[in-house]
């Protein structure tokens, strides 16, 4: 028998299909050590709105995450289509499983005209989640004319065709109002999640002096290059690499070059992170730009210091001297963020502190849980689309 706390929704049982971002997989979430963290949260809403569905771009391989995903159903490219094709295709491919679902929810705004025409063929509602803004990204990337244009335009048709539009910050709320030229009330902000039952501080493991960890994804965006230059000159420091990327093999080359005190551990599971990150002194994230990095907030739940450039959405989250710590991109500007932070135990406890006080009220998987069911509520109520 199952009971329901008194902050429970009650709310009539709908069906949801949210479609994966273009090219994405359960398997891609999997090797990137992303899928229990994701799933975290569509246990959870499964729980309160009734059936979810996933539409990936795995092909029928996809089958064997079926025993971990609970009541979830799984719809993948079993016809292993290019995903340009698919993305268009994949809600009449599977119009048997679509055709009775109320809300058709996007993952990113990259693919999400497939919900738009799931929308269109099955009527229901189109909710529409980006964690970052696509066409401000493909900018900063350099892509060409064509490319920018088409990313802009597509973004335009799937948000003005949105019943209701999740961002990660309120930075993103105003980019989408600028670019766009929507409402604000439209737009609801929620922020990244942390499943603070997992990611929180320890007492049983103390942190190793001079020990830094970074976490990201190996590429330009996250500037790893900087980081590991900021380290020349730094006595008994030591850094914890996690992730992987292009950059992979040539970050290792500087290392040897420089003669550092790196590990490269590569992408690990997220069940692992808590532990491998509570025993730094500080995490440290260099990046250029970024939408609201998870890694960030699941270090500051744990008490980890953090020390930040001053980049878009990273800005949002931490504020200077008070739940993190904030700098220049230059390497020097790195140094001395990372010497101002190793050098006072004081200032340490004090953002680390801060930082998980800030997460509990702002970044709790319950409350970002609570906040999308009140929307799916909202959805709900101001059209009949329960079937």
């Amino acid at each position: 028998m199952t009971t329901r706390t008194d902050q429970e929704v009650d709310l009539p049982r709908v069906g949801m299909a949210v479609f994966f971002t273009r090219g994405m997989s359960l398997e891609a979430w999997d090797r990137a050590g992303l899928l229990e963290r994701e799933m975290a949260f569509y246990r959870r809403l499964s729980e309160q709105i009734g059936r979810v569905c996933f539409v990936t771009y795995g092909d029928s391989g996809e089958s064997r995450y079926c025993q971990n995903l609970s009541s979830i159903e799984i719809l993948s490219n079993r016809w292993s289509l290019p995903p340009n094709v698919y993305s268009v295709l994949a809600p009449y491919l599977h119009r048997a499983a679509l055709r009775n679902i109320s809300i058709f929810k996007t993952n990113q705004i990259n693919g999400g005209w497939c919900a738009l025409v799931a929308k269109a063929l099955f009527g229901g509602k189109l909710l529409v989640r980006c964690g970052y803004i696509w066409s401000e990204f493909v900018e900063r990337l350099g892509a060409g004319y064509v490319r920018r244009w088409l990313s802009i335009s597509l973004e335009r048709v799937v948000l003005r065709s949105a019943d209701a539009i999740i961002v990660s910050s309120s930075e993103d709320a105003c980019e989408v109002e600028r670019r766009h030229l929507l409402k604000a009330r439209s737009i609801t902000t929620i922020g990244n999640y942390v499943d603070l039952d997992r990611f929180k501080p320890s007492q049983a493991v103390a942190s190793k002096p001079g020990r830094l960890v970074f976490v990201g994804r190996l590429e330009e965006q996250k500037n790893p290059m900087a980081l590991l230059n900021a380290l020349v000159g730094l006595e008994s420091v030591h850094l914890t690499v996690i992730g992987d990327g292009s950059l992979r093999s040539q970050l290792e080359h500087e290392v040897s070059r420089l003669n550092l005190s790196v590990d490269f551990l590569g992408t690990v599971a997220h069940e692992q992170l808590p532990d491998l990150l509570i025993q730094n002194e500080a995490l440290v994230m260099p990046s250029i730009y970024e939408g609201t990095p998870k890694a960030l907030l699941e270090a500051m739940a744990c008490g980890v210091p953090v020390i930040a450039t001053k980049s878009p959405g990273i800005t949002g989250v931490v504020t200077h001297n008070r739940n993190g710590y904030l700098c220049g991109l230059s390497i020097e500007e790195i140094r001395g963020a990372i010497q101002a932070v190793l050098e006072d135990v004081v200032l340490r406890e004090r953002l680390g502190q801060e930082a998980v006080r800030y997460i509990g009220k702002h970044h709790s998987l319950r409350a970002a849980v609570e906040q999308e069911v009140r929307i799916i509520e909202r959805l709900c109520r101001t059209e009949s689309v329960i079937r």
